[in-house]
């Protein structure tokens, strides 16, 4: 398996000393750093759901998913005895993994602990494409609104002087951009 040149920070997060948290922009190697740990932390456990590993988008998640198994599979056909015989049980239990987004992590909970939470719809579901467009969007105009109609506001006066140079739906469209692209900024 090729492997990337880490940097004396990526190679301290594959210490298993701690859990960690990888947290940088994008293009940055958050996903191989997370990759190499988890395959150094299956040499040491048993079963594959064993392991968290929680990321932010479905990209990153599946590519996750997809390295490691294809790590089970290099170490099942490498290793030999009961160390052969662990790989084959995670290559067997893989759909059992926790590596994931937050959003699938977080509703995975929900739904084993629906009584928890007072009034919830037993079919909830995680807004994704149109849906979650048109809430972002009228939230964002919400807000817009409540602070231009708040003079007591902290930011009225900063909106009103962005206002005298772009309009609403420009504001609004430049906030849903910031707020998508929210895993690029550091």
């Amino acid at each position: 398996m090729n492997q990337i040149q880490l940097t004396p920070a990526q190679q301290a997060a594959l210490s298993l000393s701690q859990h960690i948290v990888v947290t940088a922009g994008a293009g940055t190697g958050k996903t191989e750093v997370l990759i190499q740990r988890i395959i150094k932390i299956l040499s040491q456990v048993n079963h594959i759901n064993q392991v968290l590993a929680i990321t932010y988008t479905d990209k990153a998640a599946g590519e996750i998913k997809h390295r490691v198994y294809r790590a089970i599979l290099e170490k099942m056909n490498t290793a030999l005895g009961d160390e052969r015989a662990k790989f084959e049980r995670m290559r067997e239990q893989f759909l059992k993994n926790y590596i994931s987004t937050i959003h699938s992590f977080c509703a995975a909970i929900i739904r084993r602990f629906p009584q928890e939470i007072e009034g919830l719809d037993p079919d909830f579901g995680i807004l994704e494409g149109y849906e979650q467009r048109k809430l972002l969007r009228e939230s964002i105009e919400t807000l817009l609104d409540s602070i231009a109609t708040n003079k007591e506001h902290q930011l009225y006066d900063d909106l009103r002087n962005v206002l005298r140079h772009r309009s609403k739906g420009i504001v609004m469209s430049m906030l849903e951009e910031l707020v998508n692209r929210r895993q690029d900024v550091g």
